[in-house]
């Protein structure tokens, strides 16, 4: 019984460090368009993201390689 209770722990500890993970990589990209607007003052925070999405996942690519530049 405390193995189960063990494990569970740790799975549960797991996750809290992947989601906090997420948040800071979250802060870390739109503190890097917050950056590139400061500079480009005609874009929009959602466009960027929006456009980002769209070239990543929609438009063919040409090397075959799906999700990456």
């Amino acid at each position: 019984m405390s193995e189960v209770i063990v494990c569970m722990l740790f799975v549960f500890y797991m996750l809290k460090n992947i989601l906090e993970f997420f948040k800071t990589n979250d802060v870390m990209v739109l503190d890097i368009i917050d950056r590139y607007m400061a500079t480009h003052k005609q874009h929009n925070r959602m466009e960027i993201l929006d456009n980002n999405y769209i070239r990543r996942e929609y438009r063919p690519r040409i090397t075959g390689h799906y999700g990456h530049y």
